[in-house]
């Protein structure tokens, strides 16, 4: 699980990743850390009901910067 940086300390330490987004196929949650990880949580979702495949092609068509 992942969050907004500042609640970490109100998620379980055991629990708690610090990555972007998070998928947890046990219990079928999908969090984020915030608004700016929004692309990537959209694209998590794309993968998640059509397919990696489909989540590249996708996210190949999106014009981002990248390493700001």
């Amino acid at each position: 699980m992942t969050g907004f940086p500042a609640l970490k300390d109100k998620i379980p330490a055991e629990q708690w990743q610090d990555k972007r987004v998070v998928w947890d196929a046990r219990v079928k949650l999908l969090t984020s850390q915030g608004p700016g990880t929004a692309i990537d949580f959209g694209l998590k979702i794309i993968d998640l009901l059509a397919g990696r495949e489909k989540a590249h092609e996708v996210a190949s068509q999106l014009v981002m910067a990248r390493d700001l």
